[in-house]
C-alpha cells in the first residue's frame, strides 16, 4: 500500500513539473516574440540581466556603449513597455 501511495505521489511530481515546463516553454515563445518587434528589445533586455547579476552579486558592471544614439534606445524602451502594458 505504501510503494504504490509513493509511486502515485511520484507520478503527480511528473506531471506537475512538465506542466511547469509547458507553461515556461509558452512564456518563453511569448517573451521572443515581444523581442522581436522592437529591434533594441534584446538589448534592452540584456542591460536588465546585466543589472539583475549585478545587485545579486553587489557589484557594478561597467559596458562599453556599443550605440551611438541613446536616444534611440530609450525611445525604444518606451515603446516595448508601452506596447506590453497595453496588450492584454
Amino acid at each position: 500500500m505504501a510503494a504504490q501511495a509513493e509511486a502515485e505521489r511520484d507520478r503527480r511530481a511528473r506531471i506537475t513539473l512538465a506542466e511547469g515546463e509547458a507553461m515556461a516553454a509558452d512564456r518563453l515563445l511569448e517573451a521572443a516574440q515581444t523581442i522581436e518587434k522592437s529591434p533594441a528589445a534584446l538589448q534592452l533586455r540584456l542591460y536588465q540581466a546585466m543589472v539583475q547579476i549585478g545587485e545579486e552579486n553587489n557589484t557594478i558592471i561597467v559596458l562599453p556603449r556599443s550605440d551611438r544614439n541613446p536616444q534611440r534606445v530609450w525611445k525604444a524602451k518606451e515603446r516595448l513597455t508601452m506596447s506590453v502594458t497595453l496588450t492584454p
